[in-house]
């Protein structure tokens, strides 16, 4: 599978979502033009989450994608309805608001089941925040409160091969190319096919888009 960190260097410096802050580093801010992500683009992502299948890499890079585009879109929103983050949290509850992310256990057990070729690490930040790391395909995903489950941290105690001490790659959100990386992931080759309706993510998206617009519903 190609070394995404050659493709992000250009997505993660010329799009971003939202107009939002991309801290390139501590003496440069930078306003990026937004990249739209779509509500179609959510329900594809909310329902390959539901019937994915870890078999190979390419399956849990589409998968921890998928999390990062709900994250981006959740994190559009509060931009664009200029809501305070904390105050958010106060009104929709964190479960609710990151549902999805407790996904991100599950498919890491299955690729350590499967014993595919990835990194994690689980961490707590300055703010005493739990957050996994994982490495996979030259880059570095990150998630806060993802509720650990009994595999991973079974893993870290016995040094499995997939756990490795990493620490947060702070050269760019990966929020800000989540649309370019999520379309990416789509169309690998080596993606299993969906559980129960036995199509590959890329028919199963092209399918909703195109009954989509057919029926002239836009999103």
């Amino acid at each position: 599978m190609l070394d995404l960190s050659k493709v992000l260097v250009k997505v993660v410096k010329k799009k971003n979502l939202g107009y939002t802050l991309h801290r390139v580093n501590k003496n440069k801010v930078y306003f990026t033009e937004a990249l739209p992500i779509s509500e179609l683009d959510v329900i594809i992502a909310k329902n390959i989450l539901e019937i994915i299948s870890i078999k190979t890499k390419e399956d849990l890079l589409l998968g921890l994608s998928c999390v990062v585009v709900l994250s981006a879109n959740e994190k559009r929103k509060r931009l664009l309805s200029k809501i305070n983050k904390d105050e958010q949290n106060q009104a929709i509850s964190q479960d609710k608001l990151y549902y999805y992310k407790a996904k991100v256990n599950v498919m890491l057990a299955e690729a350590i089941k499967k014993d595919l070729d990835f990194t994690f690490d689980i961490k707590k930040d300055a703010k005493d925040i739990e957050v996994t790391y994982i490495s996979l395909s030259g880059v570095q995903f990150s998630f806060h409160n993802t509720n650990t489950s009994s595999t991973l941290k079974n893993a870290k105690e016995n040094n499995f091969r997939q756990y490795k001490d990493q620490e947060w790659d702070k050269n760019f959100s990966f929020q800000n190319g989540a649309k370019e990386i999520f379309e990416f992931a789509l169309h690998l080759k080596k993606n299993s096919k969906l559980r129960y309706i036995k199509e590959t993510p890329i028919e199963f998206a092209t399918s909703l888009r195109q009954m989509a617009k057919e029926k002239g519903i836009e999103f």
